[in-house]
C-alpha cells in the first residue's frame, strides 16, 4: 500500500477504539517519505505523522510493516491497555535521503502500553516517551536514530501532562546511533516528574555520541547548559547496561 503526496500533518492512518486486534497479513505500508524528506524535519515542507494509535480496553496490533514515514512513524495518544507486537519500522533509506524527526514509537497522554519484539531502523528517537504511566518496552532493536528516550515537558501547564512514571526498557539493543539511551527534561516547560523508570539488559553497540546522556536542561531543541528543577528524576535504576562506543 502507497500514500501519494499532500503536505498536511496526516496520520495517514489511524487506529481507534476499544478492544481493537490488528493483525499484519505481511504486507507493507510505504509512506514515501522521500517525497517530503528535505533535511528539515518539523520545519520545511508540511510532513504528515505515518500510523495513530488510540486504542482501549485490551487492543492488539501484531505484524505491522511501516516503510519511510514521512515524519514520525507510530504515535500513541490517548491510549491505554494496548500491546504493540513485532512491529518493524524502516526509515534507513532516510539515513542518505534527508530523513529526519522520523521517531519510531511516539507516546504520549497513555496507560499500560506494551511495545515488544520490534525493529526501528531510522533517524530519529527509536521510542520517545512523553507522558503517561505503566509502560513495558522489551526485546527491541533500534538502529541509527537517537536510541531508548524519555522527552519530558511538552506542555507549559503543570502537572499530569509533564508527567511519566512506572517506565520499563529491557532485553533490547542500540546500534549505530547517536545515544544509547537519552532522558530529557524540558526546562522551560511547566512543573511535573520523571519517576520509576528502569532500564535493564540494554546492549550498546557503535553509539557515536552518548552512551547515556540524562540531561535537566533542554530548550529549544538544544542543550542549554542551565538545568532546572521543574521536572525532577528520581528512581532511575539502570542495570547491565553496556557495549561499545564509535566516532570521535
Amino acid at each position: 500500500l502507497k500514500w501519494g503526496y499532500a503536505e498536511w500533518e496526516g496520520p495517514l492512518i489511524e487506529i481507534k477504539g476499544s478492544k481493537v486486534t490488528v493483525v499484519g497479513t505481511g504486507a507493507t505500508l510505504d509512506g514515501q517519505g522521500a517525497k517530503w524528506w528535505d533535511g528539515q524535519g518539523d520545519k520545511g515542507k508540511k510532513k504528515p505523522k505515518f500510523f495513530r494509535i488510540k486504542t482501549t480496553g485490551g487492543s492488539n496490533l501484531n505484524n505491522i510493516k511501516l516503510l519511510n514515514c514521512p515524519h514520525q512513524c507510530v504515535s500513541i495518544n490517548s491510549a491505554s491497555d494496548t500491546v504493540l507486537d513485532r512491529f518493524t519500522i524502516d526509515v534507513s533509506a532516510g539515513d542518505s535521503q534527508g530523513g529526519h524527526n522520523t521517531d519510531g514509537f511516539d507516546v504520549s497522554s497513555s496507560n499500560r502500553i506494551t511495545v515488544r519484539n520490534s525493529v526501528v531502523k531510522n533517524q530519529d528517537d527509536c521510542v520517545a516517551v512523553n507522558q503517561g504511566s505503566g509502560m513495558i518496552f522489551s526485546n527491541l532493536t533500534c538502529s541509527g536514530g537517537h536510541g531508548l528516550s524519555l522527552s519530558v515537558g511538552q506542555s507549559s501547564a503543570s502537572g499530569a501532562a509533564n508527567t511519566v512514571s512506572n517506565i520499563t526498557f529491557s532485553d533490547s539493543t542500540v546500534m549505530n546511533s547517536d545515544n544509547g539511551i537519552h532522558i530529557k527534561t524540558h526546562s522551560d516547560a511547566g512543573t511535573g516528574a520523571v519517576k520509576d523508570v528502569t532500564y535493564k539488559n540494554i546492549k550498546l553497540s557503535g553509539i557515536r555520541k552518548y552512551a547515556i546522556n540524562v540531561q535537566e536542561d533542554y530548550e529549544g531543541g538544544s542543550s542549554t547548559g542551565n538545568p532546572k528543577g521543574n521536572i525532577p528524576i528520581s528512581n532511575l535504576i539502570m542495570t547491565s547496561v553496556g557495549g561499545s562506543m564509535s566516532g570521535g
